[in-house]
């Protein structure tokens, strides 16, 4: 807690206080003398000092400085006749016939001058206040109080040993205590831990105690009435001056304020001081601990501003100044600040004991409530021995979990990789195996339309229009007239004169019932089919089943005319006259139909005369996520997938369960774009077995989420690489993952129920510990 050195309105607040406590009714001599004795602190202490007076004024009902009247020459008489009043001795002068010798002057107050002086007759330095006549009947009320606290024996109030008068001087001798008041120290101290506060407080808590018992009320408990010895903390109250003798109801009966208005308890600042008892001391005991703790007073500002507050606000939380102040701490201040006495601690005593329970870290008393994590923190404290035993008994244990788990996921990894591994090798003979079948299925595919396309009836056919000159002139017109992209095919009309003649012209309707009569065919034998279609050489489509309106128009630029490994432009189409053709079978990329929107690929082959001429090409178009059968594994565990890892493709997922689901679903077509990145995969992802691959259809459904084992092998033609994949995937989860991890649970449920078992064992056995501890710690804190 850091402290600020006193300013200058500190200085005039202190010299005020001081002033009213010895002045109880001052003349206006006397003010004029203070003010003139205080010039160095003008023109602040001016305007500080008429406002206090009018606060004690107005509390006490009495009239303002301007209303006093004075007799100048009964002040002359007074001065005359206590001569003493202007003579005080100096450094070397001796009282009392030359017992008590002055040394150095300590302080000098309204009330008098403290002397460090030394007592020839037992031989000691002693403490001598000498005391101003001006106010004598204010001084032997002081001689009273100081008599009665002469009696006091206790070590954390300072002691009086002799009271008298030398020369018309008044004195009183006290023990001498070596050190600073408790404002000099806080202010010494950059920072005072909250557990040395509460040493401090509980002396001085003991020492109100014994005060009260023997019916002495403080009234006027501050900082600076409180000494500490040099390089200690042990505190010793002083200056009982204003002190009240709680035995002598008629002592000073009349409504006053007495006391220092920060430290002023609500009776106080009404003018009850007569009223005050030992919660009055408690209340300025509260402020004082309050301020050792926070670094500041619960209320601050101008006298009168204090004096409402007093009476009026509840005190701040001191963890506004300091955040670190336990709560239990918290508690204490705030009971001691209690407006209502009978709700603050009712002696001092109890404040005693509550700070002990905290230095102590036992529970709370009555009306006092902390944290849970507080409550936790100080039974920490408390039980050493036992909380060291139980910490130990819990790292053990934690530790035999954490090697136990660690061990235990180790070996479940190493049984996790051992069964990884060996579904691979299945999950690889599976791929192996699908691979070849759909190959075979490809290939026999392939050489059906092949051979399809070298059917005598189909080359007849072709070569009939390609004979017949006028359709040659036709499909001539058509490709020059070709619109040349595929958003403009789309809405070329369809009841074009020179398209009618084409689908007329009787070799081209023969060639139609030709390619309907393979649909059909495909249809009866539930292969998968989109469409078939035949091209003329030059690339105008001749025939198309199931029909859509498409003969007539120029695919000249689709790879499965030229057999490129991709489409080429559609202006292509409109402006060669002898477009290259295919020369064998192929199979396209996938592409989107311009008529139907359906993504599709084609498997097409050339149909050649017999000197080998280009007569046309015939296809058959398959609708993506149908192009073959699937084999089935018989366990329905390991799921089959065709990836197009071709350049004109880069990981199109060409067929997948997925699929076949949104088709069995009657949908119309796929909903999510399979040329976007997040639904292709990469060939690093497949080219060798995956133990953690990740679906990209999972994006799509949920149940493809998660780690899987994924096998690839690549689709042959024949004894060339088609660039084609067929992926065998199974889910982790399914086959391997979840029978580890009720195996792993079991075994952790098994491990907490040996865990229990100990803790059932040895806890009676920590109960024994913490008892002993209990009586350990008790029997320590009685011999201290």
């Amino acid at each position: 807690m850091m402290k600020n050195e006193p300013n200058r309105d500190d200085l005039c607040e202190l010299a005020i206080e001081q002033f009213f406590r010895i002045n109880t009714n001052p003349l206006i001599i006397t003010v004029e003398l203070f003010l003139k004795e205080q010039e160095y602190l003008e023109p602040e202490i001016s305007g500080k000092f008429h406002c206090w007076l009018s606060v004690r004024n107005h509390l006490r009902h009495e009239p303002s400085l301007q209303q006093m009247q004075y007799d100048t020459e009964l002040i002359a008489s007074h001065l005359e006749t206590n001569p003493a009043d202007c003579i005080w001795p100096t450094q070397g002068d001796s009282l009392a016939s030359g017992r008590y010798r002055l040394i150095e002057r300590l302080g000098k107050g309204q009330f008098g001058t403290v002397w460090k002086a030394h007592d020839s007759v037992v031989d000691r330095n002693v403490a001598i206040k000498i005391l101003r006549n001006d106010q004598l009947a204010q001084e032997l009320r002081q001689f009273q109080n100081d008599l009665v606290v002469g009696r006091l024996r206790h070590e954390h109030i300072v002691r009086v040993f002799d009271v008298g008068e030398s020369d018309s001087i008044l004195y009183i001798v006290s023990e001498l205590i070596e050190g600073d008041t408790l404002r000099q120290w806080i202010k010494h101290h950059s920072s005072i831990s909250p557990r040395r506060a509460c040493l401090i407080a509980r002396q001085l808590a003991d020492a109100l105690h014994y005060a009260h018992v023997h019916q002495v009320i403080h009234r006027d408990i501050k900082p600076e009435n409180i000494m500490l010895h040099a390089g200690t903390d042990r505190p010793c109250l002083v200056d009982f001056g204003l002190a009240l003798m709680a035995d002598n109801l008629n002592y000073n009966s009349s409504p006053s304020v007495v006391g220092t208005i920060p430290y002023m308890a609500p009776e106080q600042a009404r003018g009850e001081s007569q009223t005050a008892d030992a919660r009055t001391d408690i209340y300025a005991m509260g402020v004082v601990f309050y301020e050792m703790l926070a670094g500041e007073r619960p209320f601050r500002g101008r006298p009168d501003a204090i004096l409402r507050q007093i009476l009026e606000n509840s005190p701040p939380d001191p963890r506004r100044f300091q955040q670190e102040i336990p709560s239990h701490l918290v508690q204490i201040c705030l009971k001691c600040l209690e407006k209502l006495p009978d709700d603050r601690f009712q002696s001092a005593a109890q404040l005693r004991d509550e700070i002990t329970r905290f230095l102590d870290n036992k529970p709370p008393g009555p009306g006092i409530q902390i944290s849970r994590s507080e409550h936790f923190h100080r039974w920490i404290r408390r039980y050493p021995i036992a909380t060291a035993s139980l910490v130990s008994l819990l790292a053990a244990l934690m530790l035999t979990i954490g090697i136990g788990i660690t061990g235990l996921s180790e070996a479940l990894k190493n049984v996790d990789q051992g069964l990884t591994n060996t579904a691979l090798a299945t999950n690889q003979s599976a791929a192996r195996l699908a691979a070849k079948q759909v190959s075979d299925a490809l290939v026999s595919e392939v050489e059906k339309i092949q051979t399809i396309a070298q059917s005598p009836p189909l080359i007849a056919e072709f070569q009939k229009i390609n004979l017949d000159d006028t359709l040659q002139k036709l499909l001539t017109r058509l490709s020059l007239n070709a619109i040349n992209t595929p958003e403009t095919i789309e809405l070329e009309s369809r009841n074009n004169s020179e398209t009618s003649s084409l689908i007329q012209a009787p070799p081209v309707l023969a060639l139609q019932n030709q390619v309907h009569q393979l649909y059909l065919d495909d249809t009866h034998n539930k292969t998968f089919v989109y469409s078939w279609f035949a091209l003329s050489a030059n690339g105008i489509q001749l025939a198309r089943s199931p029909a859509l309106g498409s003969i007539g128009h120029n695919f000249a630029w689709r790879s499965y005319f030229h057999g490129g490994p991709t489409d080429w432009k559609p202006t292509i189409a409109g402006q060669n006259m002898n477009p290259p053709i295919l020369k064998s079978p192929h199979i396209s990329p996938v592409f989107i139909s311009i008529y139907s929107h359906h993504p599709v690929i084609t498997i097409s082959a050339p149909v050649k005369d017999s000197t080998g001429n280009a007569l046309g090409v015939i296809a058959k178009m398959l609708e993506f996520g149908k192009i073959i059968d699937l084999p089935m594994d018989q366990t329905n565990q390991i799921q089959f997938v065709i990836i197009d890892m071709r350049e004109s493709s880069s990981g199109v997922i060409l067929q997948h369960p997925y699929y076949q689901k949104v088709i069995d679903q009657n949908r119309d077509q796929l909903t999510h774009d399979l040329f976007k990145p997040e639904y292709r995969i990469a060939l690093e992802e497949i080219v060798k077995p995956n133990p953690n691959y990740f679906d990209p259809i999972a994006q799509l459904d949920p149940a493809y989420k998660g780690r899987w084992l994924a096998s690839a092998v690549h689709l042959n033609l024949g004894n060339k690489n088609s660039g084609v994949y067929l992926l065998a995937q199974e889910s982790h989860e399914s086959l391997i993952g979840s029978s580890l991890k009720n195996f792993y649970l079991s075994l952790v449920l098994l491990l907490l129920a040996l865990i229990a078992i100990i803790l059932a064992a040895i806890v009676p056995f920590w109960f024994w510990i913490l008892k002993n501890s209990s009586k350990h710690l008790h029997g320590d804190y009685l011999r201290s």
